[in-house]
């Protein structure tokens, strides 16, 4: 008699378990295996067909990417000669094709003004990695596809964990939907938002897994606070999209099993615990407290009027001293007393 099956749902394990067989499958290594070698080719074809320069403040943040590179941190910086103003011919305007783009490459040690300093430091860190060795357009294609094997790894890690033996096909489901085209976009340029979002994937999953398995702990929470310190330390604003997952997440996070371990732990161990975390706190808040006090100021300046913007833009000339804005300040002051004029002149 003929019986009717429950439809069978495609995923990486159901994939290759006729190559490798179920008992291959359980190892973790080769679920990572498959999730990068079926991502990373589509993030790295786009990393070769989109046009330099073609993601947002791409060009900026690859001239702080080779500022690390060279151990530089302050503007104005020395770059490779990078033609930073090369996207501004098609930039915004989308009838004008990125042919029009000129990418001849200045010469060695031409400095450039980034206006990145602002952001934590974990991302350029990571993205000056192939400055340290090549340079030119053939530098910038490989910082390009430097970082979304990156990205795309940390994604890896996290379908590693979603697809593990009796886990729920709920998860799996989760991570196909948050690896949207914008996703692969930023992971395939040169962009900060791509690692960000890998880093957020990465907790999510790491998450999830701690509720379905608490007592399995130690490589879970290495991929817990990998996601947490990526998502955190790769924008302006990582901490505020970081709070917001940590809210989402708290209901179903697995209190009870975390009590139980902190019961069982000897006091030498809950010290060394509880200080590591203090450190990293401190750390965390040395890392944003600037970034996130230039983002305040850079805000004023654009929403606010009169004397706060003016006051805005005097505290950004002090936390920038070395490429302080004198020319707007000035500006500001013009507005300023232009209005204050206008306000006092009799109707």
């Amino acid at each position: 008699m003929l019986q009717l099956r429950e439809p069978a749902v495609l995923t990486a394990a159901t994939m290759a378990e006729g190559r490798f067989g179920r008992r291959h499958l359980d190892d973790a290594r080769i679920r990572w295996l498959l999730f990068f070698a079926a991502l990373y080719p589509v993030v790295a074809l786009w990393s070769l067909t989109n046009p330099m320069f073609g993601s947002p403040d791409e060009n900026l943040h690859m001239v702080r990417a080779q500022a690390f590179a060279r151990l530089d941190f302050r503007d104005p910086v020395a770059t490779d000669g990078l033609p930073v103003e090369s996207a501004e011919c098609f930039a915004f305007m989308s009838e004008v094709p990125a042919s029009c783009q000129d990418l001849s490459w200045g010469p060695e040690g031409t400095s450039r003004v980034t206006n990145m300093g602002g952001y934590p430091p974990l991302f350029h860190a990571v993205a000056a990695v192939p400055a340290i060795v090549t340079s030119g357009l053939k530098g910038a294609y490989l910082m390009r596809l430097w970082l979304g094997a990156v990205c795309v790894a940390l994604v890896a890690w996290a379908g590693a964990i979603v697809t593990r033996p009796r886990s729920s096909r709920w998860e799996l489901t989760g991570l196909l939907l948050a690896v949207t085209p914008m996703t692969l976009f930023t992971m395939a340029t040169v962009n900060p938002s791509g690692m960000a979002s890998a880093g957020a994937i990465l907790m999510v999953a790491a998450c999830l897994s701690l509720v379905a398995r608490p007592r399995r702990h130690l490589p879970t929470i290495l991929a817990l606070t990998t996601g947490v310190a990526t998502l955190a330390l790769s924008r302006r604003d990582g901490v505020i999209w970081l709070a917001v997952l940590a809210v989402t997440l708290a209901p179903i996070a697995p209190w009870r099993p975390a009590r139980e371990q902190l019961r069982q732990m000897s006091a030498r161990r809950l010290i060394v615990g509880l200080m590591t975390a203090v450190a990293a706190v401190v750390v965390a808040v040395l890392a944003l407290w600037r970034p996130a006090l230039e983002t305040w100021y850079l805000w004023q300046l654009d929403s606010a009027e009169g004397e706060v913007r003016l006051a805005a833009a005097k505290k950004l000339g002090e936390m920038r001293s070395r490429r302080a804005i004198p020319r707007l300040v000035e500006m500001l002051k013009q507005e300023t007393l232009a209005k204050r004029s206008s306000a006092t002149q009799p109707v």
